[in-house]
């Protein structure tokens, strides 16, 4: 009997390094994503995020919102416009969320990244691990030229993740930030830039289904071989 088509090959993709793993979530995993999220996820005095999605929002509305917002994720994506949230995963344990989008891929081949970490697990260089890992996927499961992040001015500990790892800055912008005009520093990095960073290692699991899905075809360093 011929196997049924994949239909959704990203339920099979897997991130694995040796301190975090990023899971492409099923709704039990989206379920627990939006549970550690409503128990808060940053000060209330603060606003980290441009989009403020998690202001004035009850626990239980702010979990139902974030499980809309990756159902939406899964039925608008089509291979030139896609964005991919992937639970972080230490011991087991759901401690966060991080994202990876594009649009155009196969022509710009640019990735832009968003993440955040439950405030129980912040401040273990769980953040770094899971934005390496997204990296690897970008430009070593990928193929991917660039990748874009950014944070406003005063979230120092983001923006020194991203420069750790090799991101430079590219601009400022002023975004409206609940009312305010705050200065947002915008950051990227390069291939060149990527191979440079000392990282530790990522394996891929359900890596080649996905490329397919998204029409890349056979992954670089298999085209080289």
């Amino acid at each position: 009997m011929t196997p049924p088509p994949v239909v959704w090959p990203f339920f099979g993709l897997r991130l694995v390094a040796p301190t975090v793993e990023l899971v492409y979530p099923d709704d039990a995993i989206a379920m627990a994503i939006a549970r550690l999220g409503a128990r808060g996820i940053h000060d209330p005095a603060t606003m980290p995020f441009a989009v403020p999605w998690t202001r004035n929002k009850t626990p239980p509305e702010l979990a139902l919102s974030t499980m809309q917002n990756i159902w939406l994720e899964r039925a608008t994506a089509t291979r030139l416009a896609w964005n991919a949230s992937f639970a972080v995963v230490v011991a087991g344990e759901v401690v966060g969320r991080q994202d990876i989008q594009t649009l155009d891929f196969p022509i710009h081949r640019t990735v832009t990244s968003g993440s955040w970490i439950g405030q129980d697990y912040q401040g273990r260089g769980i953040g770094r691990a899971a934005r390496e890992a997204i990296l690897a996927f970008a430009f070593d499961g990928l193929d991917a030229a660039h990748a874009r992040t950014g944070a406003f001015h005063d979230n120092p500990r983001s923006l020194a993740v991203s420069r750790r790892l090799g991101y430079v800055e590219t601009g400022r912008t002023m975004l409206d930030r609940e009312g305010v005009p705050t200065e947002h520093v915008d950051l990227a990095i390069d291939r060149a830039g990527w191979a440079a960073v000392e990282r530790a290692p990522v394996a891929f699991v359900g890596l080649e289904p996905v490329r397919a899905h998204l029409g890349l075809g056979a992954a670089e360093h298999d085209r080289k071989q």
